[in-house]
């Protein structure tokens, strides 16, 4: 018999179990897989982004109702559901995180971006505190368990069936990485999930030869529209989402923390209107050119934009402006080159999958949960945090801070109610 059981030990699960066990309750920790905390070490590519200096003290610290609808319409932009996650981060901030962090024992920094890593910048950095902390607080941990029903008890809490085995516990915290169907918890109501933070499937044909060239992009995601419509109708066809930020480019797809923002946002059919010149605007461009016509007018096509662009994109830009590399430039060809270089168009012909994606979205729905304590409102002593609700945020350590802060929240409600 335990007072609290956590389902999943992920960052929030971990967080969780940490918090109930801080309030002095027995609490056990469980995990289908070998090891804890394993997307942990592949966040950030294996540095660890584990917040963002955007969820700050001077906005979350707000308590009238004034506050709290200026911290929710903050975050709008950040996360789905964003009333229901500023409860959560009105409690834990950014500075509120990071100093949790340090009681553990782990140094951050902040980059110029105000991503925050471990001081290390090694992933495993993070997972080390925790783990220590588990040890710390006597919490038992049972690896390549999968709880495979949760059924409520006739007189309070609840059972955790393993197999033929149960886990009984006074309260039970679920932070699975995905929401789960349990029968004996059939009022849960999940939103279907989806991958999302992930790379774009665009034609092969159109970005042959770029596999492997990275450069800075504006990335507009339209609704309709053709590969060929100017760049003055993007406006006319439904503009749902702009991210400035690196691209990737692969084989069949296009990559980069840029593109995995627009993923949120991103079907089958929109298209993606690519500005490879980001820290122009369209005058200040069209002028540069100009200068650079005075320059290199006896120059290929090819010559004309070396030195501007990456070599091998060079040749793609020239293809979609419909010009040969080995013309001469003219006057007259300005205008083309300036339209493939704002304007590059590529449809959208496939979403990010499972494997490839770093967060899913969807889950348990928020509105059957108190945002406050994170308790389900249809079962008393059930609580949920991390992804297995349908939350998510953008790149930049917005998803694993709402990990953490709701992980806290959750473990402490289940150690206190």
């Amino acid at each position: 018999m335990y007072d609290v059981v956590v389902v999943g030990a992920g960052a929030s699960g971990i967080m969780a179990a940490i918090a109930a066990a801080r309030s002095g309750c027995n609490v056990c920790l469980v995990e289908k897989s070998s090891r804890i905390g394993q997307k942990i070490l592949a966040t950030g590519n294996g540095r660890c982004n584990l917040s963002n200096s955007a969820i700050n003290s001077a906005i979350c610290a707000g308590v009238c109702e004034d506050e709290k609808y200026y911290l929710a319409h903050s975050l709008a932009d950040a996360y789905n559901n964003p009333a229901f996650v500023a409860d959560v981060l009105s409690k834990y901030d950014y500075a509120s995180i990071i100093a949790y962090f340090n009681e553990l024992g782990l140094l951050t920094t902040c980059d110029l971006r105000g991503w925050a890593y471990p001081k290390t910048r090694w992933a495993n950095s993070v997972l080390d505190v925790l783990r220590n902390a588990i040890t710390r607080f006597g919490i038992t941990v049972m690896l390549k368990t999968a709880i495979t029903d949760i059924i409520p008890c006739n007189n309070g809490g609840f059972s955790a069936l393993v197999g033929n085995t149960a886990l009984n516990a006074n309260k039970i915290v679920l932070a699975t990485c995905k929401a789960q169907s349990y029968s004996g918890l059939s009022r849960l109501k999940i939103m279907s999930a989806q991958p999302i933070l992930g790379p774009l499937q665009v034609p092969a044909q159109a970005i042959r030869g770029l596999d492997g060239v990275r450069t800075d992009a504006q990335i507009l995601l339209i609704r309709g529209g053709s590969e060929t419509n100017s760049k003055a109708n993007s406006k006319a066809n439904n503009e749902v989402f702009s991210e400035v930020g690196e691209l990737h480019f692969r084989k069949d797809s296009l990559s980069g923390i840029a593109i995995f923002n627009v993923s949120r946002y991103a079907q089958t059919g929109m298209m993606l209107c690519i500005n490879l010149m980001p820290e122009l605007t369209y005058d200040e461009l069209n002028e540069l050119l100009q200068k650079r016509f005075r320059y290199l007018s006896d120059a290929t096509m090819q010559e004309f934009l070396t030195g501007m662009l990456h070599t091998r994109l060079i040749a793609s830009v020239l293809a979609y402006a419909g010009l040969n590399p080995d013309d001469y430039i003219s006057k007259q060809c300005l205008q083309q080159i300036s339209m493939a270089l704002t304007n590059f168009r590529l449809p959208i012909t496939g979403l990010p999958t499972f494997a490839q994606a770093q967060v899913t979205r969807g889950g348990y729905l928020t509105q059957r949960f108190n945002s406050a304590t994170l308790q389900s409102q249809d079962y008393p002593g059930l609580f949920a945090c991390g992804e297995c609700l349908d939350i998510d945020g953008p790149c930049g350590g917005y998803n694993l801070h709402w990990a953490w802060a709701s992980g806290t929240v959750a473990g402490m409600s289940a150690g206190t109610l």
